[in-house]
């Protein structure tokens, strides 16, 4: 598979493990204490690249990270459930768009081999 492709996947994997991550917020959104994690997409795509043009078939670790929270509740909980909501749509709706390109490049390819 070529670069791009190998980026999509990439990119596919980590909107799979953020979707998880912000589930995991949402669940634990009552904990006192809790303070939410997210992945950097942007400094995780960097890192793809860098690890692409190093020559490694694979990627590194996708890299969770703490998230500052905007809002501490009075438990000290870090989660705003509308925040991750709206998070959780948004990676969502990213997922099936990357998916959509990933199809019609993969589409491309298979006409271009027949």
């Amino acid at each position: 598979m070529n670069a791009a492709g190998l980026i999509m996947v990439s990119a596919l994997n980590a909107r799979s493990v953020r979707a998880s991550i912000l589930a995991e917020n949402l669940a634990n959104g009552d904990v006192p204490g809790y303070l939410p994690r997210d992945i950097d997409f942007k400094r995780m795509l960097e890192r793809v690249a860098e690890d692409l043009s190093s020559g490694a078939d694979t990627p590194k670790d996708l890299g969770a990270v703490r998230v500052a929270p905007e809002n501490v509740r009075a438990d000290s909980s870090g989660v705003d459930v509308s925040r991750e909501l709206g998070e959780v749509f948004d990676n969502s709706l990213a997922y099936v768009a990357t998916m959509k390109l990933f199809g019609d490049m993969m589409n491309r390819l298979k006409t271009a081999y027949s």
